[in-house]
């Protein structure tokens, strides 16, 4: 398996890991998201971020399989008051049922955070499905720490 920066070529397989994510995410968050997944939608998002010099887009790849794939955004705040004005926000991880619990996850988030170090990051940042033990015991062993609580309810 190998991690690795993505590219245009991979844009078919990033859209395919995209429905797959979307689909699991509605599962555990059903009122965030997509109802159906939007192909079209996915494949410009990706081929904006493939773009983005604030943006890392990172696969793990079997040949020109992905099996994997984690995206950050690097945000700069311009406020002087901000108590860290630079950090990465990690997004969109996703690695295939079939590739599982053989880190891969981990080996992504490790890789999108050094990249975001080297970019003079000071924090990152993710968000997590309240119902996604699997996702919230990986994000701790790395380091990460609860620090507030979204809730919502219907109106």
């Amino acid at each position: 398996m190998q991690v690795r920066r993505a590219c245009a070529r991979d844009l078919p397989e990033l859209v395919r890991l995209n429905a797959a994510g979307d689909a699991h995410n509605h599962t555990l968050v059903p009122d965030v998201g997509w109802r159906r997944i939007d192909h079209r939608r996915a494949r410009n998002y990706w081929k904006r971020a493939l773009r983005d010099p604030r943006a890392a887009v990172l696969v793990g790849a079997r040949g020109v399989r992905l099996e994997g794939v984690i995206a950050a955004d690097l945000i700069t705040l311009r406020s002087r008051l901000a108590p860290v004005r630079r950090y990465v926000y990690l997004h969109s991880l996703w690695v295939e049922p079939a590739a599982r619990r053989v880190g891969l996850a981990r080996a992504l988030t490790r890789a999108v955070l050094a990249w975001a170090v080297r970019r003079g990051a000071r924090q990152a940042r993710l968000e997590a499905a309240a119902n996604n033990a699997h996702a919230q015991r990986l994000y701790r062993e790395l380091g990460f720490a609860l620090r507030e609580v979204m809730m919502a309810r219907p109106l």
